[in-house]
């Protein structure tokens, strides 16, 4: 993966997981029936088909070192996506609703030929004290910056982030994304 800066070890993972903001296409799988993919380096990544579409909804599962204060220092910093997302070309914050909430937005390079995408979000963060666990959620938004000529905007995109501190050094994340 192209990182154009030194980024923390922890975030490796973060990068793999952030990759995954592809499109695949459907297999034949019933929908609700997750299948594994990928089983590399710790990360796993499974797929299924959602109903109603031609796209593929994602799971992504690993265990990294970090803590939840790092993970969401990471995540919060929306100008550094260029360092630590792989081909992200543009990210900026656009608007803070709270210490919680925000709302972003990012273009991602694709390979020669082929329009970039580009997303605005809406990113919350909860926490749970009786699970010990973090929750991100994101979803696309409409509305907030004009389409761009020549850049793909992605309609729809929801996500799900559930961070979990294993000890005081390591985390178990679950990350699941549709398109």
């Amino acid at each position: 993966m192209n990182c154009v800066s030194i980024r923390p070890l922890w975030a490796g993972p973060l990068v793999i997981l952030a990759v995954f903001g592809l499109l695949f296409p459907v297999q034949a799988a019933a929908p609700g029936d997750w299948q594994l993919q990928t089983d590399k380096d710790g990360i796993q990544v499974y797929m299924r088909a959602q109903a109603g579409s031609r796209f593929q909804e994602v799971k992504v599962a690993c265990e990294m070192p970090g803590t939840l204060e790092q993970f969401v220092a990471l995540y919060s910093d929306v100008a550094n996506y260029r360092n630590v997302i792989r081909n992200t070309r543009t990210a900026y914050r656009l608007r803070s609703v709270s210490e919680t909430e925000f709302f972003y937005y990012m273009e991602s390079q694709l390979p020669a030929l082929v329009a970039n995408r580009d997303l605005v979000m809406r990113l919350q963060f909860a926490y749970s004290p009786a699970a010990h666990c973090l929750q991100i959620h994101t979803t696309s938004v409409d509305g907030l910056v004009p389409v761009q000529p020549g850049i793909v905007r992605v309609p729809c995109w929801k996500g799900d982030w559930q961070v979990w501190a294993l000890s005081e050094t390591r985390l178990k994340i679950a990350y699941c994304f549709q398109v």
